[in-house]
């Protein structure tokens, strides 16, 4: 899974929030 993957789904606060972090857990999408 690619970061870019993530942040399809992701809001820009978790984007920036993984592109600084990618170590981070990736939160669920908020459905």
């Amino acid at each position: 899974m690619k970061a870019t993957d993530g942040i399809r789904y992701m809001t820009p606060s978790h984007a920036w929030r993984l592109a600084r972090n990618p170590r981070v857990p990736v939160p669920p999408p908020s459905t």
